[in-house]
């Protein structure tokens, strides 16, 4: 035992020093940079790396990433300047199959179209595009480029698009654990994976609504890039996926070679020998009109609904939707006279009653303050994710933006025979007569589920309520688009839940719409909360009282945390109830 403590006390002792030597270092590392002027080289081209998807926001600037890939804002904003910058000849791409949401795609399949339009280059590469996956979505981004360089190795796969959803009703029962369940209401089906054995009539027909559509204005997409016929494009999923050659048949590539090979067609095109600048890079130089722009603040929403806010780690960034952040966002937006509008993305499929209506009413408050709140939704913006965009100035969807989903699911599992089975007896002292609702361990009773009832209609009232003052929708409009039903964005915009269809862009020209500005002036955006640097946030967490300690501690956190998420995604049903009332149904894209 003395040895086990000794080595145990040497242990701590290293892990200790190599944690300080570690902060040293890290402050060491931020304090001797130094932030230069970058000008651009001759015969610059635009370089992108979409072999990963591009991050929704990024507020703090991860330590253990000193040049984190650029989010999708910034990625669109330097491909749209790059279009008419006399200083990028061309746009350069490496792609792959990186699993882009629908949406996500055709933002950027909108963007390199435009800027291929221009008359420059447009070229990428990939080694494999998808071959042994479904990657319908990443074929509809790598078809915009003008000219798709595809190794001889590789393959495409352009072969549509598959929802799963595990479903635990007779897992559960053969645990002899209960599922005490109720939603509003039957497209919402956010419980059915805990009390059914399959998809119900009515969630099928919702969810076949999505994947069909998605593959509709997928292959319109790709016929719009290759120059095809729409049936054609549609026709040729059902073909996939495809080996190179095929793919080169086809017209889905317009090369098969290898990576140096497209590199030589670009420094041809341009005439010379091509300086890759990065998306960060660009940025830095490309000119701004900053100074006569109108400010607009860009705040972000992304992921889950909790009830708080995760403290931002400074070696990870920011990670979910932290309402209170957000909401203080919207506050200091209505507050500083210098910013005219905002801008508000939301990529979020719900959550949290409580916390999604503090930050709707904060974008009324902002609206009713005579600031127009633009929301620019993502892949997804639905339950809570539209619940807190419901009251802004203008709503913006893209086509395969999944939204909607207005409805409410809760329950619990009631558990006290699994037990029993294992010899474990619960016992129960309260003081309260629905004081164990809310007990993991035994069943609702009678008056205990007429509370529970009584809690959903009340939480759907509200949200049918909002929707139906917020956009201006008679009860049969609001029944229309409600009963928790999933829209598409081109859909939604049919019944009325959204106004525009299309991404950034369109959510800028809506922008500059209400501010009664020209189609083309430049807008300042600034992003709220404000950025802080990973040195910033260190003394932040010192101040605050975090020790070492506490670092390491949350550090691990993160890290788990990630862990969990990766292996976790199999599991959203059973993690549903603790999701909050306010959350789409959990289904997974087959790739």
């Amino acid at each position: 035992m003395r040895k086990v403590g000794r080595f145990l006390l040497w242990l701590f002792a290293v892990l200790g020093g190599l944690g300080t030597m570690l902060v040293l270092a890290v402050v060491a590392f931020t304090l001797s940079v130094r932030e230069e002027t970058p000008t651009l080289p001759q015969d610059a081209v635009l370089s992108l790396d979409l072999t990963a998807p591009p991050a929704d926001q990024r507020g703090v600037k991860p330590l253990l990433d000193p040049d984190p890939a650029p989010t999708l804002q910034q990625m669109l904003a330097a491909i749209e300047r790059a279009r008419t910058d006399p200083g990028i000849k061309a746009l350069s791409a490496r792609v792959g199959a990186p699993g882009f949401g629908v949406a996500e795609a055709q933002e950027l399949a909108e963007a390199i179209r435009a800027f291929r339009e221009s008359g420059k280059p447009a070229i990428a590469f990939a080694e494999d595009l998808g071959g042994l996956s479904d990657a319908t979505a990443d074929v509809a981004v790598a078809t915009s480029f003008s000219e798709l360089w595809l190794q001889p190795s590789g393959g495409v796969g352009y072969s549509g698009i598959a929802l799963e959803t595990p479903f635990f009703a007779d897992a559960l029962a053969e645990l002899d654990i209960e599922a005490q369940v109720g939603q509003r209401h039957e497209f919402k089906g956010g419980i059915d994976p805990l009390v059914r054995e399959g998809y119900s009539p009515a969630v099928r027909q919702s969810l076949q609504r999505v994947v069909d559509g998605w593959v509709e204005q997928l292959s319109a997409t790709v016929a719009e890039n290759r120059g095809i016929d729409p049936q054609r494009a549609r026709a040729l999923v059902d073909q996939g996926p495809f080996l190179a050659r095929e793919a080169y048949q086809a017209g889905l590539v317009d090369k098969l070679g290898y990576g140096d090979e497209a590199a030589s067609a670009l420094d041809s095109a341009i005439g010379g020998t091509a300086n890759h600048v990065s998306v960060g890079q660009y940025l830095k130089v490309a000119p701004g009109d900053e100074g006569t722009a109108k400010t607009v603040a860009l705040i972000y929403g992304v992921g889950a609904i909790g009830v708080g806010d995760e403290d931002p780690n400074p070696l990870f960034g920011e990670r979910g939707f932290g309402p209170h952040r957000v909401a203080d966002a919207l506050a200091a937006a209505r507050e500083d006279d210098e910013i005219a509008a905002v801008l508000f993305r939301v990529e979020s499929p719900g959550g949290a009653y409580g916390p999604s209506d503090m930050v709707r009413r904060e974008v009324r408050r902002l609206v009713e303050a005579g600031k127009p709140v633009i929301v620019s939704m993502g892949d997804v913006a639905a339950s809570g994710g539209y619940f807190v965009s419901l009251d802004a100035s203008r709503i913006v969807a893209s086509p395969g933006t999944l939204t909607g989903s207005i409805g409410v699911y809760s329950g619990k599992l009631a558990t006290r025979d699994f037990w029993e089975g294992l010899g474990v007896r619960w016992g129960e002292i309260s003081a309260g007569e629905n004081a164990g609702m809310w007990s993991f361990v035994d069943r609702f009773d009678e008056g205990e589920r007429a509370r529970f009832e009584a809690v959903l209609d009340s939480i759907y009232d509200d949200f049918t309520g909002h929707v139906a003052r917020a956009r201006n929708l008679d009860p049969q409009g609001v029944e229309q688009a409600a009963r928790g039903r999933i829209w598409l964005g081109t859909d939604a915009k049919d019944v009325g839940l959204v106004d525009a269809l299309g991404g950034f862009s369109t959510a800028m020209a809506e922008v500059r719409s209400v501010l009664d500005l020209p189609a083309d002036a430049p807008l300042a955006l600034r992003l709220l909360p404000e950025p802080r640097s990973p040195f910033d946030r260190l003394l932040e967490w010192i101040d605050g009282g975090g020790g070492f300690e506490e670092f390491v501690s949350a550090t691990v956190r993160a890290v788990i945390g990630r862990e969990v998420e990766a292996v976790a995604g199999d599991l959203e049903a059973l993690r549903a109830l603790a999701a909050g009332p306010l959350a789409m149904p959990p289904v997974r894209v087959a790739r």
